[in-house]
């Protein structure tokens, strides 16, 4: 996106400086919309499939953990519920599954997606301007370390 981005931009300059005409900037604005839209359907697209099956596998893995807790709860002695109040087996197990899925379910995905879009941002960057990027990718530690520092004195 951010190439095209960018090739828009750069159709505008050519044509504000005098080496387009307005029709080619007409034409090459019409070519960049249609991968824009093209490029909004495919994320779209991948995030709704992204975000589905996470929620999926998520619910399935919660599902089997509460059967496997179910299943230890019922191997215990009867004493046992003797020293729990009313209800918080149920309030335990009910709680614990929903964080858990919730952890599954959006926060790998994020992570993930996260992850995938930093690694795709230096390698856009790498294959546009490699020297420009391994200078600014040296700093990239140190703000790091900086954020760390100010955000634990805080």
């Amino acid at each position: 996106m951010t190439l095209v981005f960018g090739k828009l931009i750069n159709a505008f300059n050519d044509w504000a400086v005098g080496k387009a005409s307005l029709a080619e900037l007409n034409r090459k604005t019409g070519n960049f919309t249609l991968y824009f839209v093209y490029i909004f359907a495919g994320k779209f697209t991948l995030v709704y499939l992204h975000t589905t099956c996470f929620t999926i596998a998520a619910t399935r893995m919660t599902r089997g953990l509460r059967l496997a807790y179910i299943k230890a709860i019922l191997r215990q002695e009867i004493a046992y519920f003797d020293t729990c109040t009313p209800g918080s087996v149920a309030t335990r197990i009910s709680t614990n599954a929903n964080l858990i899925q919730t952890g599954l379910g959006e926060k790998v995905g994020i992570a993930t997606m996260g992850f995938s879009m930093l690694i795709s941002a230096f390698v856009v960057a790498f294959s546009q301007q490699w020297k420009l990027t391994l200078v600014t990718a040296t700093t990239l530690p140190a703000g790091k370390w900086s954020c760390y520092v100010v955000l634990r004195e805080c």
